[in-house]
């Protein structure tokens, strides 16, 4: 059997076995839209090697040729090559696959960081006629008196155009990294919850604190990639890297007169929290399923709103 200069099986398949000549048009019809060359042929052959079957490559005028030593062997081989081109094309078909999804994912997110800086354009350019820090910031005294929603709305206010680029360009990257593996609405909650949490623990042992920004959260996500490396599956070397890379940058972000240190830990604690408790679920669940992710991200956003809507209400 030849493909442009190079036979495939050698000549012990064409051997006038019953079960030889089944063979053949299967291997044919696999190899039809192959480019095969020599490399490849010696890929083969590791692969035949590797389970035992006797061979041997040759070339000849036709083009290389594997030879097999035995006819007995003849379907064996055969079916090993198959199978071995079947897995390369199954892993080629999913890395475009996994990099057409991750170029949706990096577009997602990319828009939703727009949106993030149009909504501290709103809150900058308003500040006077809507008052969101006051009725946004993470302030103990209020969230102690039942405004339990500034745990949340502060996470979206920032103290100037400084504070909000620092948090954005950390906040990107990790947002990013943890939306490549959990999903866009995993990752939405996820930040949301782990900087809520994060907040109301920096406040429980002080009553006059204020605070606000979205490095709660950012350390939060930060502290789910954490919690993740405790799983063998999530656990990779570019994943390792990329978390030392974004503490080592979220560190160098706070070293401000005004950083809240209190809120940065407990950001990436609860972060690493949650990250345990979703891992838990998700074994159970697959919560990286379309479904879930589209749930995830539609409870982020009521609670974004919910939230607030309640700030707007207490001043009405």
């Amino acid at each position: 059997m030849n493909l442009g200069k190079t036979t495939i099986i050698g000549e012990s398949l064409l051997e006038n076995s019953r079960k030889n000549i089944e063979i053949l048009p299967l291997i044919d019809n696999f190899f039809d839209d192959l480019e095969v060359d020599k490399k490849t042929v010696d890929e083969w052959s590791l692969v035949l090697f590797s389970i035992g079957i006797a061979h041997s490559v040759e070339e000849r005028e036709s083009g290389f040729v594997i030879v097999l030593e035995s006819t007995e062997d003849n379907n064996r081989a055969a079916k090993e090559i198959i199978e071995y081109v079947e897995g390369i094309k199954a892993k080629s078909i999913y890395s475009k696959s996994q990099k057409k999804r991750d170029r949706k994912i990096f577009s997602i997110v990319t828009f939703l960081w727009f949106l993030f800086f149009i909504f501290f354009l709103l809150t900058e350019t308003t500040e006077n006629l809507f008052h969101w820090k006051y009725i946004g910031i993470n302030s103990a005294f209020k969230v102690k008196q039942g405004e339990f929603w500034r745990i949340v709305t502060a996470l979206f206010l920032h103290g100037d155009i400084a504070h909000f680029l620092g948090n954005m360009l950390v906040g990107f990257l990790s947002f990013s990294a943890l939306s490549m593996y959990l999903g866009v609405g995993s990752s939405t909650l996820l930040f949301i919850l782990s900087g809520s949490l994060g907040n109301y623990l920096n406040i429980c042992f002080r009553n006059f604190h204020l605070s606000l920004g979205a490095s709660t959260s950012i350390f939060g996500v930060i502290g789910v990639m954490i919690g993740l490396q405790f799983y063998r599956e999530y656990r990779n070397r570019k994943w390792l890297m990329m978390t030392a890379m974004l503490i080592i940058l979220a560190l160098l972000g706070t070293a401000g007169e005004n950083t809240d240190f209190g809120a940065h830990f407990f950001g990436m604690l609860s972060g690493v929290i949650f990250g345990i408790i979703y891992h838990a679920f998700d074994i159970k669940y697959g919560l990286r399923k379309p479904l879930f992710q589209t749930i995830f991200f539609i409870s982020s956003f009521l609670i974004f709103s919910i939230s607030w809507i309640l700030s707007f209400f207490i001043i009405l």
